[in-house]
């Protein structure tokens, strides 16, 4: 089965890209129906006020791979492989670990974090100064 390749990278308009000039990426490689479970499962996440423009941050920097999923109509199983700035993944993870599961959903919530987590485990295998 062939990995598909989504790379849009960080929304440069964003606060974050305008001060983290070399900030570091991750690669992490996900099921599309995964990714897609996770991106929806953070809408129920109760946050607070102070979090808003990270929240909007880690939707607004998602939405374009969301976007091309379900534009180019690519299956639940599809593995996939995208760049998120660190701090954006960092800040998706905590996210989504506030989020409420249902039983049958914890497998999806594994293979997502565990995801995130081997790829910033590989940046930092990458980039050991930093």
């Amino acid at each position: 089965m062939a990995t598909t390749f989504l790379l849009f990278g960080m929304n440069h308009n964003s606060a974050f890209g305008q001060t983290e000039k070399k900030a570091v990426m991750l690669k992490p490689g996900v099921n599309a129906g995964d990714l897609l479970f996770a991106y929806n499962q953070i809408d129920d996440v109760e946050i607070a006020g102070a979090e808003v423009n990270s929240f909007l941050e880690v939707k607004t920097t998602l939405k374009p791979f969301i976007d091309e999923i379900l534009q180019k109509n690519i299956t639940e199983n599809t593995p996939i492989k995208f760049e998120i700035a660190f701090a954006i993944a960092n800040n998706f993870v905590a996210f989504l670990e506030r989020s409420k599961l249902k039983g049958s959903e914890s497998l999806k919530y594994k293979r997502v974090v565990d995801a995130f987590r081997l790829a910033a485990q590989e940046a930092a295998n990458a980039n050991p100064s930093k």
